[in-house]
């Protein structure tokens, strides 16, 4: 399968730290202006707060608490510089929470790899035309 080039979306929001239990937690705010999916939990477009409360997990809340996300990861490899991201995979109309990048904090810096659910997406999708990347700054 060919890849095509990404489509870049940038939509600043604020990192900030938290402190936890028993060390500093790192806490990444973005706003995300789409409905997206993180594992097999689908999510409406605002405001999250993303953390990593253990090695290989990320949770993802709403600003109000209300809705939550929590996803196996893997170590990712990409060395970043500058303000995090967040990485999404988008199949004609559905986003995928791929990747987030922060330089700041390595517990952070992870691969969501795909479930069931995107990989349906991606298949369908692959009929038509490839799937597209896009970037949402966590900065």
């Amino acid at each position: 399968m060919k890849h095509f080039p990404a489509v870049a979306l940038l939509v600043l929001a604020a990192v900030s730290a938290v402190p936890g239990a028993l060390a500093q937690e790192h806490t990444l705010k973005a706003n995300i202006p789409f409905n997206f999916t993180v594992g097999e939990t689908s999510l409406p477009a605002g405001e999250y707060r993303l953390s990593a409360p253990a090695a290989g997990l990320v949770r993802i809340h709403s600003e109000d608490g209300l809705l939550t996300a929590t996803v196996a990861t893997v170590k990712g490899f990409n060395e970043t510089k500058g303000s995090s991201k967040l990485v999404f995979d988008r199949y004609g109309s559905q986003y995928f929470l791929h990747r987030i990048l922060c330089p700041t904090a390595g517990r952070m810096n992870v691969e969501i790899p795909a479930w069931k659910l995107e990989k349906r997406a991606r298949s369908r999708e692959a009929k038509l035309e490839s799937g597209k990347q896009v970037l949402v700054a966590a900065n």
